[in-house]
Formats: C-alpha cells, sequence, structure tokens
C-alpha cells in the first residue's frame, strides 16, 4: 500500500506570497526548463500577473505548453494565450483600436523569440501559429515597423525563400494587394482619378475626395513595394520571371491599371496621356532596377541570355519611348539623336556590372549571328548592325570585340564565313580617323580565315566572292584560279544539281574578276568549264543558246569567243586613246594573234601527254592522255587547223605525234589533216578579219564536240548554215 500524498510529489502545498516567487513556483511545479523557462523568467517574472491576470491563467497556459515537444512551439503557446492582446495591438497600431493596452511585454517577449528561434525567418513564426492573429502584413509591420515590407530581411526571409518560384510570387502579389489596398479590385474611374492625381503633381481641377487621395497613396505605397521587392529578389539571384508574367500573369492590378486609362481612350484627353505615359515610364523604371541589380554571378549560366534579351528589348523600348518616338525626320537632326541615344546608354551602362555589360554584347552580337545565319542567300553585304550600334563606339569597341572573337569561335568555318562576309563594323558614330584601323582588324580576320588549317576546300569560292571587294587584286588571282577549279568539280556531281544556279552565279562572279586581273586564266578556265559541262552551250544547229532576256546557268558567264575576245580587244584600245590609225590596226591586230595564241597553247596542252606518262613502242593509252575523249580531242585538233597557228612549231610537232600514237583511229586521221593545215598555213601573214574567223571556226568544232560527247542530236544541215551565217561577219 503507498502513501497517500504520493501524487503530489514536491509540490509545496503553500503559494509563495512573492509575485516573483510564486512566478518560479509555477514553472517549477509545470517543469519548464530550457531557454524556454530563461525566457519566461526573462519577460513576465515581473509582469505576469498583468500580462495573464492571474495564477489561474497562467497556470493554464503552462499546463497547455506540456502537449508540444520544441521550444518553439511552446513560446508560440504561450504567445497564443495572449492573442486578443496582440490583435487589439495590431488594431491599435493601425487606429483601429483606441482603448490603452498593456502589450509592451508580449511584444518584447514575441520578438525574443523570433531572433531566437526564428533568425530571418519572420514568416516561418508566422505560419507556426501567428497568422491566428491576422494578415502577415499587419503582423510583420506591428512588430517591425511600416517600412518592414519594403526592407531587404523581409525578402530574404528564408522561409519564404524556401517557396517555389510561382508561389512565391503569387504570396507576395498577395502582400502588395493588402499594401495597396485591393487595386485589383478597385472602380476604374478611382484608379483613373487616382492615377490623375498623381501624374498631375496633386495639382488637379478641383477638390479631390479621400477615395482618390488615399486610393492614389495606395498606388505610390504599392509601387514602393514592387520596387523593393525587384530590388532585393534581382539581387539575391531570386528574381526569374519573365518580364511580361511579372506584371500580368500572378496578380491584375496592372491589368486594371491599363484598362482604366483604356477606358478613357478621347482625342487631346491631356490626363489620359499624362497617365498612359506616366504608366509606361513607371514600367521602364521598375524595368530598369531588374536589370541593374541583378547579380549574374548568382544566376545561373544558361537563365543569362534571357536576362540580356530581357534587357536589350527594355532598353530598345526606353530609347523608342524618348527618343527615336519624338524623331520628326524632316524638322530633327539625325545626329542630335544618335547623340542623345548613345548618352542615354552610356549612363544606363555606368549603373551595370562588368559581368552585365559582357552579357548584354554578348546577347546582342549572338542575336546578330542568328539573324544573318537565319537569313536568307542575298546579293548584299550583311551588317553586324544591332550590337555594333549599341556597342562600336568609345570603350566598349574594345569589349564588343573581345566578346565578338569569343562568340565566333563557337561558330562552324560556314557561319564564321558568312559573319566576317559582313561590312565593316565600323560606327559611323566613332572617330573617323580609326575606319582604317577597323578596317584592316576585319580584313585580316577575314583573309586568316580561308588560311585557318581546317578551313573546308569547298568553301573556299564563297570566300573569293566575297574576298574580290575586300582585298587587293594581285593578292586574289590565286584564290580566283583555285575556286574556278574548285566549282568546276562541284558542277558535274549529281548531288549538286539542286545548286547550279548558285554554282553560276559565282562563275559569273569570279571570272569577271579575272577577266580584269588575268584574262589569259580568265580564257583557259571557260575553256575547262566548257570541256567539263553536263548541259551543252549551243542547240542542234550550234547556235549558241540565247538568254536575252534572262540570263541563267552557263549563259551568266559564257559568251561566245568572238564576243569575249572583241570586248577584251575594246578595252585594250580604250586604254590607249592617244593612238593613231595605223597603230590601233596593229594593236587589235597584236591582240587577236595573242587570243588565238592562247586558244592553240590551251588546245595542245588537251593533246599533251599527263605528267609523267611516257609512250610505250610509240603508242599511248587513252587514260595517258591529258584530254582522255576522243571526240574532244578530234575537237582541238580541228580547232588548231582552223587557227593555223605552229607556236614556233610546238603545235606540228605535237600534232604530229598524235598523228602516230593516239589509240584512236579518228584522232590519228584528223591529226594528219590538221598536220597538214598547220604547216600550210604557219607562215601566212593573216588579217584581222581572217584572225576572227578562224576563232570562230574553232568554237563551232568545240560546240560540235559538247555537243556529240554528251550525246545530243546535231542537225549536220542547219550546223553548216550557222557556222556559215558567223563567217560572213565576224
Amino acid at each position: 500500500m503507498c502513501r497517500i500524498d504520493a501524487p503530489f510529489g514536491n509540490i509545496t502545498f503553500d503559494e509563495k506570497n512573492d509575485p516573483k516567487e510564486r512566478f518560479i513556483q509555477a514553472l517549477d511545479e509545470f517543469d519548464i526548463q530550457g531557454n524556454f523557462r530563461t525566457l519566461m523568467i526573462k519577460h513576465f517574472s515581473d509582469t505576469w500577473e498583468n500580462v495573464f491576470g492571474g495564477v489561474l491563467v497562467l497556470e493554464d497556459a503552462l499546463n497547455e505548453t506540456k502537449s508540444h515537444i520544441s521550444e518553439p512551439a511552446k513560446c508560440i503557446s504561450i504567445l497564443l494565450t495572449q492573442q486578443k492582446t496582440i490583435v487589439n495591438s495590431i488594431s491599435c497600431y493601425y487606429g483601429y483600436y483606441q482603448l490603452p493596452l498593456d502589450d509592451e511585454p508580449i511584444i518584447v517577449f514575441l520578438k525574443d523569440v523570433a531572433d531566437i528561434y526564428y533568425p530571418n525567418a519572420l514568416f516561418g513564426l508566422f505560419n507556426d501559429g501567428m497568422d491566428k492573429c491576422g494578415s502577415y502584413i499587419m503582423f510583420s509591420s506591428w512588430l517591425y515597423g511600416k517600412d518592414h515590407c519594403l526592407t531587404k530581411a523581409f525578402f530574404d526571409d528564408t522561409s519564404l525563400c524556401l517557396l517555389n518560384n510561382r508561389d512565391r510570387a503569387f504570396l507576395l502579389w498577395s502582400f502588395f494587394d493588402e499594401i495597396s489596398n485591393n487595386l485589383r479590385f478597385l472602380d476604374s474611374n478611382y484608379l483613373y482619378n487616382a492615377m490623375t492625381y498623381i501624374t498631375t503633381s496633386n495639382i488637379v481641377q478641383g477638390p479631390q475626395s479621400e477615395a482618390v487621395t488615399n486610393t492614389s497613396a495606395n498606388i505610390i505605397r504599392g509601387l514602393d513595394f514592387i520596387r523593393a521587392w525587384i530590388t532585393y529578389d534581382s539581387q539575391a539571384g531570386r528574381f526569374n520571371y519573365k518580364w511580361s508574367d511579372f506584371l500580368y500573369t500572378y496578380n491584375k492590378s496592372f491589368s486594371n491599371l491599363d484598362y482604366s486609362i483604356s477606358l478613357r481612350l478621347i482625342d487631346s484627353d491631356e490626363p489620359q496621356n499624362l497617365n498612359y505615359e506616366w504608366l509606361e515610364n513607371t514600367k521602364l523604371k521598375l524595368q530598369e532596377l531588374l536589370y541593374i541589380n541583378t547579380t549574374l554571378d548568382k544566376v545561373p549560366s544558361e537563365e543569362h541570355v534571357q536576362w540580356a534579351q530581357e534587357l536589350d528589348g527594355y532598353f530598345r523600348t526606353f530609347t523608342y519611348r524618348n527618343f527615336e518616338k519624338h524623331y520628326n525626320q524632316n524638322s530633327s537632326n539625325i545626329n542630335d539623336l544618335y547623340k542623345r541615344q548613345d548618352n542615354a546608354h552610356h549612363e544606363f551602362c555606368l549603373k551595370l556590372k562588368p559581368l552585365q555589360i559582357s552579357a548584354w554584347i554578348e546577347f546582342s552580337i549572338k542575336e546578330d549571328f542568328r539573324r544573318l545565319l537565319e537569313s536568307k542567300p542575298s546579293q548584299f553585304r550583311g551588317e553586324l548592325k544591332n550590337s555594333v550600334d549599341l556597342w562600336g563606339y568609345g570603350k566598349y569597341f574594345t569589349l564588343w570585340e573581345k566578346v565578338f572573337l569569343a562568340a565566333l569561335e563557337e561558330l562552324d568555318y560556314q557561319s564564321k564565313l558568312l559573319i566576317l562576309s559582313c561590312s565593316i563594323p565600323f560606327n559611323s558614330r566613332r572617330s573617323e580617323d580609326l575606319y582604317p584601323e577597323c578596317a584592316t582588324w576585319w580584313n585580316e580576320l577575314f583573309t586568316d580565315l580561308v588560311d585557318a588549317k581546317g578551313f573546308p576546300k569547298a568553301l573556299i569560292p564563297d570566300w573569293a566572292v566575297t574576298a574580290i571587294d575586300r582585298l587587293e587584286r594581285e593578292k586574289m588571282v590565286p584564290y580566283i584560279d583555285k575556286s574556278i577549279g574548285i566549282i568546276r568539280g562541284e558542277i558535274v556531281k549529281e548531288e549538286n544539281k539542286e545548286h547550279l544556279e548558285t554554282y553560276h552565279q559565282k562563275l559569273d562572279r569570279l571570272l569577271s574578276f579575272l577577266d580584269r586581273s588575268a584574262p589569259d586564266k580568265a580564257l583557259r578556265h571557260r575553256l575547262l568549264l566548257m570541256r567539263s559541262s553536263i548541259e551543252p552551250f549551243s542547240d542542234e544547229s550550234l547556235s549558241k543558246f540565247d538568254y536575252s532576256f534572262k540570263r541563267k546557268g552557263f549563259s551568266k558567264w559564257y559568251d561566245s569567243l568572238k564576243q569575249l575576245a572583241a570586248e577584251h580587244c575594246t578595252k585594250k584600245i580604250n586604254e590607249n586613246r592617244s593612238l593613231t590609225i595605223a597603230k590601233h590596226e596593229q594593236v587589235q591586230k597584236d591582240f587577236y594573234l595573242q587570243f588565238s595564241q592562247q586558244l592553240a597553247e590551251f588546245f595542245l596542252s588537251r593533246l599533251r601527254l599527263r605528267r609523267g606518262e611516257k609512250v610505250k613502242d610509240d603508242k599511248y593509252e587513252t587514260s595517258q592522255v591529258t584530254e582522255q575523249s576522243s571526240v574532244w580531242r578530234q575537237g582541238y585538233l580541228k580547232a588548231l587547223s582552223e587557227l593555223g597557228l605552229d607556236l614556233n612549231g610546238q603545235v606540228h610537232k605535237t600534232v604530229n605525234f598524235t598523228k602516230k600514237s593516239d589509240p584512236n583511229e579518228d584522232v590519228r586521221a584528223i591529226a594528219s589533216e590538221c598536220y597538214k593545215a598547220v604547216r600550210r598555213h604557219a607562215k601566212k601573214d593573216s588579217s584581222v578579219q581572217d584572225i576572227k574567223r578562224s576563232i570562230i571556226a574553232a568554237e563551232w568544232w568545240l560546240l560540235m564536240c559538247q555537243r556529240t560527247e554528251l550525246g545530243h542530236e546535231i542537225d549536220s544541215e542547219k550546223a553548216v548554215r550557222t557556222r556559215r551565217n558567223l563567217m560572213r561577219n565576224p
């Protein structure tokens, strides 16, 4: 049998008389320990009677803490016993409760609980039970002051930061609603009049109602909250919203402000215009806060592009609204516009950090790249316009150049070529004396590209077409010579059939240049292209196809030998305008003789053995000769017969060799005829007209060979008629 006083343990039946001792007695009886006991003693040992109103309420409050394990929960349990006091205190803070309150002990206790158990996490304390006392904005403002919601501590609250982006946005916009007295639900007329009150600096026609002035104050207060939100979240790398989503997706307040203005779309309504301008400028200023405060070091690198893209869009909107919108082409000075834009850009960049500027430059460069690489091919040179307009002046150009080179290295060679084919990235607003330096740098990049170890051979013609306008003529000839050879190999491939027109456009450009720089090389290339063409240059009558109205394909670059010679001769004569008639005729004759000699040299080169090949038993195989088609060998022999040149014995020696050693009987027979013709006409003093006719006749045979080799029919009767017509008018 146990003692009947056992359940009471060490409880003293007599109450202590001293209030302080009685408080300690209560703590002992309810086994209050640890920091919780320390806090209770610190804050309530002297004031418990006023706070709790008596020992029974105190004991009930202490007894309630037994159901909680953690010290923070026990503290909140004590606080909630004073819920009425806290609610009245908050109401008193906002002017809704007028009776006297002894709330200081509970406020000091609450702050200590927040500091000890919820450092930098007041929202966590609120959610753990204090939400029973009202809204978070009212609670935090009552505890730390009305402007606490505008501080860094408010937005850096660790409990708030645990929320995902979407939930955080909805929650903070709900705070905005409370701070601004629910702008999204307010009547449009109230909003419109309140904005007018703001935009006219409180100077309005007639007295304004209290509702209007209060609404305008709420708008301003709400905007202060958004400014703080943008500033601190962007600094911490937490602002991960698209700008339009931030303003319009999570809350309808700005939509309501826009709508209130749209309802007043009245011509010449000055307040409406002022309100519209104020609201749009407010949005731009909020955006500026975002961009200048974003700490990119804290933002994932893959999000830098989105940040820079929105920054770029913001700045273009800003310059349009502030400068371009007011520019009058008739009365405004364009240089003044440029100067104002540059000044605004420079002032804005002063607010940005180096990493931010680099990210913006990189985006603008890559955006130029994207636009150029995605655009359709054009005969006009592209421009790195957007990035150069922004960064092509002053100290920024050096940084632009550095970022540009890094971005260029990320591209493949084809893309690099397209970019470096653009106009020199020189902003006309820079000092003109810097242009030569910029041009030299740009052309060096372009020239170094083709000499790079991995530069694809197939891209050399594209490079050469651009280089014609960029480099000195004598430096270009080897590249153009090589380019035409590459194209000649490409146009015969079946897989390139769809791109033939493009190849012929390049040939037209390259051959035109070579005609001026090295006409002998141009002639040789034309003859080789004629030989390798998969399309005939003439019809069944051997008349050259007529593309008078639309030059396409080979007709872009192939003119008859007669016409080509005439054009070159005219050019040569025009270079010597002071010639006498006699000398004029001699220059003409010398030119045509030289032209026919170049033809003969080419024909001979096609009949000779390939380098390193030798005859066996005075015979050679088809594979050993340069021109492996017996049809074309016959054609070249016929052409040589027409020209009648011996070139100091070279022709008759080569033809004689062909006559004896060629594996084809028909070739040997025509070689025999050619040998006789050359020996017969070699010493003949031909007139200009005779030489012209020989050139026409030689080409006629080449056109015949071409159609024959390609398997196209020839109408012999019409072909003879064509020849005779041509010979009548050399």
